[in-house]
């Protein structure tokens, strides 16, 4: 599953990091996690979960968002266009 399948375009970056909370809370729910299951299984503790999922990522490290994204088979496809 890839968490560039949205139906809107995010509009600032607020709402992409609260966009990403959502979909990680949406498949850890669909495998019957809890928030603590999670945390065990990425490597990362209770309240970092629960942060992400809120969309409060700015104090936690990217290998922290990396680790929970990987425990629940998670990716993200950044658009753009390449450099020239």
């Amino acid at each position: 599953m890839s968490l560039a399948e949205v139906d809107e375009p995010i509009e600032t970056h607020e709402d992409a990091l609260k966009r990403l909370g959502e979909k990680i809370r949406q498949r850890r729910k669909a495998k019957q996690w809890s928030q603590l299951d999670l945390a065990d299984h990425a490597g990362v503790q209770l309240c970092q979960v629960s942060e992400i999922e809120r969309g409060l990522l700015y104090g936690l490290h990217h290998v922290t968002v990396l680790k929970i994204l990987c425990a629940l088979d998670l990716c993200i496809l950044i658009p753009g266009k390449p450099r020239k």
